[in-house]
């Protein structure tokens, strides 16, 4: 979730602290770049570069499993710069998360499409009941990148839970257990589903044999 964080036309100075900060953050040297963006979020001239400066400690958070501090510092940036995208989409990010769909897809409305954009709105329209939309999402998200595991898994749980075609979900799982990484939880998910759609085919052979 490290959105990118830079912009044109700020302080040099402080532009190059903020450049420094980052650096550190993407590093892992978190004493360093607390050391900056600290101090930017307190000191900056250009609302932007201090909208940086919170989004980059929001990172910080959020890496460090603070969630509630880590959303406070996104809605900081964004009260100093409204239009500070890579914070909308953190903290939509973060908010489909913690299922705030609706408060999500508010957030995310500005932002501009890129295929991580609409793989969040992905989540968010499936959570909202707006299965064409999301539908469509999955036929183009899948198009762009047919081997991401998790954006499978989702479009899986659409077919299942909005349009209870158990066919086309099995088969999505069925691809997505077959592509390395993404973590053993999303196997864990694919496994889970798999045993439901099993139990639920059962079920409805039974009825249909009363």
């Amino acid at each position: 979730m490290l959105a990118g964080l830079l912009g044109t036309g700020e302080d040099i100075a402080d532009r190059t602290k903020l450049d420094l900060g980052i650096a550190a953050l993407h590093a892992r040297k978190f004493t360093v770049a607390r050391y900056f963006l600290e101090g930017l979020s307190r000191t900056a001239k250009s609302p932007k570069v201090k909208a940086g400066a919170f989004n980059g400690i929001g990172i910080m958070q959020l890496l460090g499993g603070n969630y509630q501090d880590s959303t406070l510092s996104f809605k900081k940036a964004l009260s100093l710069y409204s239009g500070y995208h890579p914070s909308a989409l953190n903290l939509g990010m973060l908010q489909a998360k913690f299922g705030d769909f609706a408060n999500a897809k508010r957030t995310l409305s500005g932002v501009p499409n890129t295929w991580l954009v609409e793989s969040v709105r992905l989540v968010i329209e499936r959570h909202l009941g707006n299965s064409s939309y999301a539908a469509s999402l999955c036929n183009k998200l899948l198009s762009a990148k047919p081997s991401h595991k998790p954006t499978k898994v989702n479009c899986a749980l659409l077919e299942l839970e909005e349009n209870k075609n158990f066919r086309k979900a099995r088969r999505l799982l069925q691809d997505a257990v077959k592509i390395q990484g993404g973590g053993e939880q999303w196997d864990d998910t694919i496994y889970k589903l798999l045993e439901d759609i099993d139990n639920a085919e059962f079920n409805k052979q039974l009825q249909a044999n009363k």
